[in-house]
């Protein structure tokens, strides 16, 4: 949604969007980038057809015009105004560069990526998996033998998911994998086990700009079906994948009803109807109407908590039988940021919830001790800014985490004070 327009020629302007487009003659002809340009050319003549790139330049992909590399989801772009071929355009991926007037360019070598979720595995070493908006989804061992302070930066390979999925690991076997909406991975690894630590090759699955698998693999599509004029499943891009603690062959998930399948996806039960408000007036804005968080308590099998992103809470103690709704216990109806049952008391849980889109910055997390019957804050002196997530402590239920769009936070104390974590954490 941005324009820029060539700081030496008033006629030559850009338009910012998924893609880049120019227009050479005022506004009146547009294309995109590195395409014949409509128009009178200005300088040299750009590289002949088939003609490779310039050195550090990222080959154009099959179907795209030479600038058609130019990355996806842009939103920033700078012009040199002494040289108007050198330009720099800022996306989703990243920054890139053009020396030629964007008939090439070239991806600069910075981490500027953002990592939308991330998972566990429990092997030896443990693999963390990432989904990377505009890169696909990565995993990496990580080898910790050496001690938690000595940590070296490791190569990471691609991982099934895409860019936007969350992820769920099956803790008593690290090579079956839940990712996306929704797909069960199961890595068969030659020699039997994943073993050794660096990332090897063994088991690898191609995401997005990743190396192709290396290893066997199987993906199974597991997403619920629906009978013939149901009302079509709605699903957030994250939408939330649960393996139960009690059972990993159970699988929570949730569009706007929630699932459950228990045997790893093959067949589902809907739980529930529509969790949401179902405001046909709001479908295709945000919030979405989706149930976005589920958590099942790790100390009682079928105690079930969801929240959706238009500020509803339900709760069953029943396995599933029965869901109440507890919004009205909550301060403010507000998205449902997390909803996390305590892994050390059978009746306490919490809420996070953010209003980023209603303009309401202050820091909104929650504790209940009566199964959801009534909250009270624990923000404490949290600074302003939507809470993301909320996690206790494995070791002490007194110990907390939240994250914000601005940082990550702990308290030692339930919430009555919070510190940024980490001296060096951004």
């Amino acid at each position: 949604g941005n324009i820029r327009v060539d700081p030496t020629d008033e006629n030559t302007a850009y338009t910012l969007a998924l893609g880049v487009s120019v227009s050479r003659d005022g506004g009146k002809t547009f294309a995109r980038i590195g395409a014949p340009a409509p128009g009178p050319p200005r300088g040299a003549e750009p590289p002949a057809a088939g003609a490779p790139p310039p050195v550090g330049a990222e080959a154009p992909p099959a179907g795209g015009g030479r600038g058609a590399n130019v990355g996806g989801d842009n939103h920033a772009m700078w012009i040199d105004p002494k040289n108007p071929k050198f330009m720099v355009v800022g996306n989703d991926g990243g920054f890139r560069i053009s020396n030629d007037g964007g008939q090439t360019w070239r991806r600069v070598d910075l981490p500027t990526v953002t990592v939308f979720s991330t998972a566990y595995d429990m092997d030896t070493p443990f693999r963390v998996y990432g989904s990377v908006q505009d890169h696909g989804s990565y995993r990496a061992a990580i080898d910790i033998s050496s001690g938690r302070v000595s940590l070296k930066a490791i190569p990471w390979e691609g991982a099934p998911g895409g860019e936007y999925t969350q992820h769920a690991v099956d803790p008593r076997n690290p090579n079956i994998l839940y990712s996306g909406k929704l797909t069960r991975t199961d890595y068969s690894i030659p020699g039997g086990g994943r073993g050794g630590g660096g990332g090897g090759g063994a088991g690898r699955a191609a995401g997005a700009g990743a190396a192709a698998p290396a290893g066997p693999q199987r993906d199974t599509t597991i997403r619920p079906t629906i009978a013939a004029g149901e009302d079509p499943l709605r699903m957030q891009v994250l939408a939330p994948i649960h393996l139960s603690p009690h059972d990993p062959d159970t699988v929570y998930f949730g569009t706007q009803y929630l699932y459950r399948s228990r045997d790893r996806g093959t067949t589902w039960e809907r739980l529930t109807g529509d969790l949401s408000y179902n405001d046909p007036a709001r479908k295709g804005d945000i919030p979405h109407q989706l149930v976005i968080t589920i958590s099942e308590s790790p100390k009682k099998k079928g105690l079930i908590y969801t929240g959706t992103d238009d500020g509803r809470l339900y709760a069953s103690g029943d396995d599933g039988k029965e869901f109440r709704e507890l919004t009205a216990a909550l301060p403010k109806k507000q998205w449902i940021a997390t909803v996390v049952a305590s892994k050390h008391d059978e009746a306490t849980v919490y809420v996070a919830q953010q209003g980023r889109y209603d303009e309401d910055f202050a820091p909104r997390v929650y504790k209940s001790t009566d199964y959801g019957k009534t909250f009270r804050s624990i923000a404490g002196n949290l600074p302003g800014g939507p809470i993301n997530m909320v996690r206790e402590d494995p070791v002490n239920p007194n110990v907390l985490y939240a994250a914000n769009d601005f940082g990550v936070y702990v308290t030692t104390n339930g919430g009555t004070r919070w510190d940024v974590l980490g001296g060096n954490l951004p």
